[in-house]
């Protein structure tokens, strides 16, 4: 049984004795820098990008540069189907001079690859500058999208961007979690990137593609889900007194351990690894609200998130 300890005043919560849970592949991790993406660890496909015309000095002299540049990435190392991963979907002005424009973009999946089910890993967005090496700068606002879209196109957002600042030009990165039902073997995920205020900056909209890799998953036969976990039923809680509680659920066939996390106002703690079906919660405050989330993990992948809701007796 693990402890799940909420401070009286810090959002943040961890399970004493319980290591965090393993990052998604590709899940935007910070580096002792603050760099939330490595080129080595990602596969770069093939990049979108226009030119504007301009003049300078006297005779004026007449050429061009690139304005805006969009493209997905795709993670090197290969997640097995039923497991959740990350795409990485970018769009960025590279214009040197003073200016400013509106990229809404368009995530494109193979046909079997769908966003991550809700709550499952989180969508991560943020803004960088060209010459920051991809350490945000400022929160990108996520756009919030349907999850399940499979061989089709998902809106990632709108996102103001500006150049010809000082620590470069802005970029906005949108890491997506993603699923495959199947193993894929070179399907393309796309990015199709409109920049709304330039419209006669040709092409427009920007398009880049990447060809997306994913192993058969272990126990499915070569192309199933999460080997036919479901989300964990029959929750119990005991009230042990002095903000102290224990959580148990049914086990759940084909699970090797679980993850929860809690939600504290409105943050949610990060997700940890759990051996048992159950853990114990303390410091929490009588009569405040929390919702904790509980998931299978078995030898394919991840199955459905349980989420309960409970009100703080003792």
């Amino acid at each position: 049984m693990r402890s799940l300890i909420i401070g009286t005043t810090a959002v943040a919560a961890v399970f004493a004795g319980a290591a965090p849970a393993a990052a998604a592949i590709g899940e935007p991790v910070p580096d002792g820098t603050g760099a939330i993406f490595r080129s080595d660890e990602w596969t770069k496909g093939d990049v979108g990008f226009n030119q504007r015309s301009y003049t300078f000095g006297f005779p004026p002299i007449f050429t061009s540069a690139i304005y805006a540049m969009s493209g997905v990435d795709v993670p090197k190392q290969t997640p097995r189907a039923g497991e959740v991963f990350y795409i990485h979907a970018w769009a960025g002005l590279a214009w040197a001079f003073a200016d400013s424009d509106i990229a809404v973009i368009r995530l494109g999946l193979p046909d079997g690859v769908s966003v991550a089910p809700a709550g499952t890993a989180p969508v991560r967005c943020f803004i960088t500058q060209t010459d920051t090496g991809y350490v945000p700068t400022r929160d990108g606002g996520c756009a919030v999208f349907p999850s399940g879209a499979s061989g089709g196109s998902i809106q990632l957002g709108t996102y103001t961007l500006a150049s010809g600042i000082t620590g470069g030009s802005e970029v906005a990165s949108v890491f997506v979690p993603v699923i495959a039902n199947r193993a894929v073997n070179g399907d393309k995920a796309w990015v199709s990137t409109t920049m709304l205020q330039t419209p006669s900056i040709l092409p427009n909209p920007l398009y880049g593609d990447a060809p997306l890799t994913v192993t058969p998953g272990s126990g499915t036969g070569g192309g199933g889900t999460s080997a036919g976990l479901v989300a964990p039923t029959g929750k119990s809680v005991k009230w042990r007194g002095k903000g102290k509680a224990v959580v148990a659920w049914e086990p759940v066939a084909g699970a090797t351990s679980y993850r929860a996390r809690l939600k504290v106002g409105k943050k949610w703690t990060p997700w940890s690894s759990l051996a048992n079906n159950g853990l114990r919660l303390t410091k929490l405050k009588k009569g405040k609200r929390y919702v904790l989330q509980v998931q299978a993990v078995g030898d394919a992948g991840r199955g459905p998130v349980a989420t309960w809701r409970f009100k703080a007796k003792k």
